[in-house]
């Protein structure tokens, strides 16, 4: 990420370019960004506005929902909250730019961070025995998991905190698994069909205690 973020000016517009990058159709709003790339506000907008003048992006309006406070009505109560959409200023990818594809190589989830800074990141979670690494970390579509972890008494809210922090840097959502030791080693001799995909697709081991 350090070596990318110099070439391009800086992390951010790293993690701006790998959202709209990899969730081509997708719009988001300034919001979305910040939440999904996991950026500040401030300095979204500079980016959004470098990359929409290199035409990468391009604007979309959306609709979102904003809730407003009643004050008055004779079917709710007062001060109750009610949901009502307006538009948003959003963008998305622009997909006429000549510069998708090669950007796309350049900018794989695979580099996003380096093996030792993932395995950091999940070794927080509880006592990580295997992580691996799939799907859209090596371009392959055949896999049903991106991150696949075997651990001993993992906290859930950590691994949530862990996968939305690398999804941040990666650029889009990751669908993941975790199995407890036992339950690995059972599945792994009956030749399961969840285990079987992860195995047999490109993955790439980025710890393992289990000696595989």
């Amino acid at each position: 990420m350090d070596k990318l973020s110099k070439l391009f000016g800086s992390a951010v517009k790293v993690k701006v370019m790998r959202l709209f990058l990899f969730n081509p159709g997708s719009a988001f709003d300034n919001k979305e960004i910040v939440r999904r790339a996991g950026v500040r506000s401030d300095s979204v907008r500079k980016v959004l506005s470098v990359l929409l003048k290199s035409g990468l992006i391009k604007k979309k309006a959306l609709s979102v929902s904003a809730t407003s406070k009643q004050t008055k009505t004779n079917k709710k109560k007062k001060g109750a909250k009610s949901s009502a959409k307006k538009r948003v200023q959003g963008w998305v990818l622009d997909e006429a730019s000549p510069y998708i594809g090669a950007l796309r190589t350049l900018l794989l989830p695979a580099d996003a961070l380096s093996d030792s800074e993932i395995e950091k990141k999940f070794k927080k979670t509880g006592k990580v025995k295997l992580l691996v690494l799939s799907g859209a970390f090596l371009h392959s579509d055949g896999s049903r998991v991106d991150v696949f972890i075997v651990a001993d008494k993992i906290n859930s809210g950590q691994l949530s905190s862990a996968v939305k922090d690398l999804e941040a840097h990666v650029g889009t959502e990751l669908r993941y698994a975790v199995l407890a030791p036992e339950e690995f080693r059972y599945r792994m001799n009956i030749r399961d069909k969840l285990v079987r995909d992860i195995f047999d697709s490109p993955h790439k081991i980025i710890f393992d205690k289990l000696g595989l």
